[in-house]
């Protein structure tokens, strides 16, 4: 059995593309539901601070490999568009809350909504 790792992508789109995110939007949706390459956890676009303008996308996956998580990013309709100004990859060692952990690691409660200033 292969040791799953866990990844943050972020994400962060050129500026003045919010037309070509929207256009490629309804693809890149479905490839990350149809995708085999990691197994998503959370994702979702990033928005920007003052507004819900989407310029950027925040991905938590686990995967055998980076390889897995790099082919992922290349394959998606955004990176493959041209959509993405930077992109960042970093592995995760998850502690709190992570749904494969087991002992005092594993989660205790469900993850409720609030509002932070």
């Amino acid at each position: 059995m292969i040791d799953t790792r866990f990844y943050i992508v972020t994400a962060t789109d050129k500026p003045g593309l919010a037309e070509l995110r929207q256009q490629t939007r309804p693809a890149h949706r479905a490839y990350l539901r149809s995708q085999s390459l990691v197994q998503i956890y959370a994702a979702g676009p990033v928005l920007e601070e003052h507004s819900d303008a989407m310029n950027g996308t925040f991905i938590l996956c686990g995967a055998g490999s980076r390889n897995s998580v790099d082919a992922l990013i290349a394959a998606d309709p955004y990176a493959r568009s041209g959509l993405f100004a930077e992109v960042s990859i970093r592995r995760l060692d998850w502690t709190l809350g992570n749904p494969l952990a087991s002992g005092d690691e594993a989660p205790t409660s469900t993850v409720t909504q609030r509002n932070i200033h």
